[in-house]
């Protein structure tokens, strides 16, 4: 699964417009050449006695038909965003990187990273499949260029103490704020293994699995038109990643995303 590319939904966000407005003229056509005389539409020839008779017997339909594929499609491009949304969001996202892991000398800038992850109620991704309409969290866009490819999705179901990972806990209304986690990355403990999977909301056969490399995390709910839309996560391979003093640069953040969505729905 890849976090949104910035192209690719610029077509699907335009695409859905255009059609509708091949949709809004096509279906006032159809109703003008349904009133044609049948006289003169067999005057003009076969193709327009067709295109008459087509259009006569098929309008009423049809309305009903592109009103709804009109609504559709509005409901799509406000899910999808103004084609100017996911790249101002990824431009705020990596300078916000720059400023909160600024206090890190000599790591690399992808060992660091913020996410933002939307709550969807249907998951269609291959680790929802087990139960798709359970609340999932899914990564939407990604700091940087690198690790834009992830299968991580989180539970995040109307039943909060099920939900799961530091996202989970964000979604639930908590500021997660971790630091000096145990490197599990490789041959880990079990005594390693289960304080991570613990401190980070994880059952411990997740970690073993997926052996994450990053020792710090910190997690926020990110809130639209005053509800919960979805959260913000970071993460570092530094066990000393999130400095204290980073923490209300990190609420005033999730209030300034939160600000970019609802502008970009109205």
């Amino acid at each position: 699964m890849r976090m949104r590319d910035a192209r690719r939904w610029r077509i699907s966000y335009r695409a859905l417009a255009g059609g509708q407005i091949v949709l809004g003229v096509l279906v006032p056509c159809m109703a003008a050449l349904g009133k044609v005389p049948k006289t003169t539409a067999e005057e003009l020839g076969p193709v327009v006695d067709w295109l008459v008779d087509f259009c006569e017997r098929h309008t009423e339909w049809s309305v009903v038909v592109a009103a709804a594929l009109i609504g559709i499609a509005q409901v799509l491009r406000r899910c999808i965003g103004s084609p100017k949304l996911w790249p101002t969001l990824h431009k705020v996202l990596d300078e916000f990187r720059e400023d909160i892991f600024s206090d890190i000398a000599g790591d690399p800038l992808h060992e660091h990273r913020v996410t933002l992850f939307k709550r969807v109620q249907w998951g269609c991704h291959l680790p929802c499949l087990w139960r798709p309409w359970n609340g999932w969290l899914i990564p939407v866009i990604r700091s940087g260029h690198t690790t834009q490819s992830t299968s991580t999705v989180f539970p995040a179901p109307d039943a909060a103490d099920k939900a799961q990972g530091v996202a989970g806990e964000a979604w639930k209304g908590s500021f997660v704020w971790i630091e000096g986690l145990p490197d599990v990355a490789g041959n880990a403990t079990d005594e390693d293994t289960r304080v991570f999977a613990e401190t980070t909301c994880v059952p411990e056969k997740w970690v073993r699995k997926h052996r994450p490399n990053r020792r710090s995390y910190g997690g926020l709910l990110v809130e639209v038109r005053g509800k919960p839309w979805g959260v913000i996560v970071l993460d570092s391979t530094n066990p000393t990643g999130l400095k204290p003093g980073k923490r209300k640069a990190f609420q005033n953040f999730a209030k300034n995303v939160g600000r970019i969505l609802e502008g970009a729905q109205r």
